[in-house]
């Protein structure tokens, strides 16, 4: 390279590592996955001969929101994006004579297609055993990996305690505290959080294996091409609004209930902080249509009397516990568009603090409170 980057010991480690595999679980803001993408472009540019390097995730819109666009934003920040190098059809970026392609895991066709030379696996929790298997499979060099360990999965019994691979394997472990570049704000936000969740000092600071109770809602999967936007032409729609400011966000998603089917369909709109009663106004103007019903928290009355000129707003009435209304949203099942990435998140991190006492766990819930401030008014109007 011809260049000098800002990298951090993390960088520096999974450019030494030598092993087939290269994992790294790791907390919150590490520098993990912008690392190994700054690896990524390091190893294309110096390769002699042509290489193909392939970075992958759950689904597009993970990958554009993730992996994508730390690469993105590296390469910008140092000066280092050529618009004529990046083919965005079709998700490549070329380095000297090798590419870095960017895909999905959801399409089948790509996990079964041509052989690369190096592989990086983005938040690998969210990938099947069987889905790592055949890219593995496909990789003739090197393989990286990164996830923050919200609970042990697969790759621990299969690769990291498997004593067959103890000297093809390299795990690189890393917090926050491994990244010199992270603001001062964002590390404060963290530390805060993990001083009154212990689950999540745990995983997002630590970076250790979490002990959950359990996730409240099992019950959901991504919605299928065109779905989502059938249901909301046949199905009434509405909208969920939960506020926040900072460091919670506004949290707003656009439902439609089939009762009879016991479905919901999700569709995130809003995830954002450090809004002001105008700037919530213009963001919900982008997609609102005319007389759309929102039901919004009632905890901020001022806040729904302003968006009320705006907006058919209603605040909910809370008439039972949170835990009663979790419950009966258990005989749902949850349709999610697969560009809901923050809802997803909510989904797969929602946990009861205390599982036998039906007590949840008051984080990673925004969006899922907003859809449940729907479901309470709309499906039962006597309550409303």
């Amino acid at each position: 390279m011809n260049v000098e980057i800002q990298t951090t010991k993390v960088y520096t480690k999974n450019l030494k590592a030598d092993t087939r595999y290269v994992f790294n679980p790791g907390g919150s803001r590490s520098s993990k996955t912008y690392s190994i993408n700054q690896v990524a472009y390091t190893i294309s540019a110096q390769s002699e001969t042509p290489i193909i390097f392939s970075i992958v995730s759950e689904t597009m819109p993970h990958l554009r929101k993730g992996a994508m666009r730390d690469f993105l934003l590296f390469l910008k920040q140092n000066n280092l994006y050529n618009e004529k190098y990046h083919n965005k059809s079709d998700n490549i970026y070329q380095v000297n004579k090798s590419i870095i392609e960017f895909f999905s895991v959801d399409t089948p066709g790509k996990v079964h297609g041509p052989e690369r030379d190096y592989l990086f696996v983005n938040e690998l929790q969210y990938i099947s055993y069987d889905t790592f298997f055949h890219l593995s499979q496909r990789t003739r060099k090197r393989i990286f990996a990164d996830w923050n360990p919200v609970s042990e999965f697969w790759v621990y019994p299969e690769y990291i305690e498997n004593p067959q691979y103890k000297s093809d394997l390299t795990v690189i472990h890393s917090t926050l505290f491994d990244n010199p570049f992270i603001a001062e704000e964002i590390k404060r936000d963290i530390l805060l959080r993990a001083e009154r969740d212990p689950n999540y000092k745990r995983v997002y600071l630590e970076g250790l294996i979490g002990q959950l109770e359990g996730v409240v809602f099992h019950n959901w999967r991504y919605a299928e091409e065109g779905e989502i936007d059938k249901a909301f032409k046949d199905v009434s729609t509405g909208y969920g609004l939960d506020y926040g400011f900072h460091p919670d966000p506004d949290a707003m998603t656009k439902i439609a209930i089939d009762k009879r089917r016991k479905l919901i369909y999700c569709r995130e709109m809003l995830y954002k902080t450090n809004n002001s009663t105008d700037d919530l106004i213009k963001l919900i103007q982008s997609f609102y249509r005319t007389g759309e019903l929102i039901v919004a928290e009632s905890a901020t009355p001022r806040t729904n009397a302003d968006l009320s000129k705006h907006f058919n707003i209603k605040p909910v009435q809370k008439t039972k516990t949170v835990t009663e209304w979790l419950r009966e949203l258990q005989d749902y099942t949850f349709v999610i568009d697969k560009d809901s990435v923050n809802l997803v998140k909510e989904f797969r991190n929602y946990v009861w603090s205390d599982k036998k006492a039906g007590i949840p766990l008051d984080a990673w819930q925004h969006l899922i409170d907003g859809i449940r401030y729907f479901y309470m008014s709309t499906c039962k109007p006597e309550y409303f």
